[in-house]
């Protein structure tokens, strides 16, 4: 099974063209399922049932997340509909499984003075280097928020794909999809202002990166989150401010703001338009807030109505 699974990870990256996060996590996701069959003495692959795997599940991942448990079958299901294929037939033993139902969430938003106080924070910095790192970090801050990229998409920016003239940034999404976004004013002047400090970082002269960790060498992802953390808590905003925050904040107020869901949808990159309309019910749920709040019978008049 190991070998088919090497094989199936080389077609997910050449011919699927996933992302190398998403490529790990399958491989990670089959190369444990592998060693459970090994140390089960489970039968070959071609004899393998439902139950098998059903067993599989409830062994190793019971206690996981909704989501993780999900991952595995979605992992289990991809690899074994590409066995089958090779195998010339349709017989794949992860269909017959129920995936967990996750509840639904809505996700993290900051509010819009928030956010603005995260981009536009002046913390006092008493020497050269920190300058440099405080206008790196309030360039990505601008990015995230101002343009809504993934931070996988932020830390793997090149500087060819800026185009600070246009206002435009061109990233490389999920299955290495291509695409160009607008970026805001604050977004232009704050990259703008990094990369005239950026030499001062003494990166390598061919490293094309735009954001550069503290030695001069491209910034990961993992550090962003960490960075995001420390510059709210500087900048007295409370919520737990992550990456992917910041990109939900993005689309919730240009959705409060006007902006069409396609549009929307163009930008984020997403592929289907259900992942862009689970911000609708973000601004439904601001729009019964005031509508409680403000309105005399839309909530606490009524509930004192109800009283009497």
């Amino acid at each position: 099974m190991r070998g088919l699974i090497e094989r199936f990870v080389e077609h997910l990256r050449v011919e699927r063209g996933l992302s190398e996060h998403t490529i790990t996590a399958y491989e990670r996701d089959l190369q444990q399922l592998a060693e459970h069959l090994e140390s089960t003495g489970q039968p070959d692959l071609d004899a393998l049932t439902p139950r098998a795997l059903r067993g599989y599940l409830a062994a190793r991942h019971a206690r996981s997340s909704v989501a993780t448990r999900a991952r595995k079958l979605a992992s289990m299901r991809t690899f074994f509909d590409w066995v089958a294929e090779r195998r010339g037939d349709d017989r794949n033993p992860a269909r017959a499984l129920s995936a967990p139902r996750r509840s639904e969430h809505l996700p993290h938003v900051l509010g819009e003075s928030e956010a603005g106080r995260l981009a536009d924070a002046e913390i006092p910095t008493d020497t050269v280097r920190a300058q440099v790192l405080w206008a790196r970090d309030a360039a990505l801050v601008e990015l995230l928020y101002g343009s809504g990229l993934r931070v996988s998409e932020v830390v793997g920016l090149d500087i060819a794909g800026l185009d600070l003239k246009r206002g435009e940034v061109r990233v490389t999404g999920k299955g290495r999809k291509e695409r160009v976004v607008p970026m805001p004013r604050s977004a232009i002047d704050g990259v703008g202002e990094w990369l005239t400090l950026r030499p001062l970082l003494e990166p390598d002269p061919d490293d094309p990166a735009v954001f550069l960790n503290a030695r001069g060498s491209r910034l990961a992802a993992r550090s962003v989150s960490r960075l995001l953390k420390s510059r709210a808590q500087q900048a007295g905003v409370p919520k737990d401010v992550h990456p992917h925050a910041l990109r939900h904040s993005f689309a919730t107020h240009l959705l409060e703001g006007g902006a069409d869901l396609r549009s929307i949808q163009e930008m984020l990159g997403h592929a289907s338009l259900s992942t862009t309309q689970k911000y609708t019910h973000l601004t439904v749920e601001g729009l019964l807030t005031v509508h409680r709040r403000c309105h005399p019978r839309g909530g606490t008049q009524a509930e004192e109505d109800d009283k009497t």
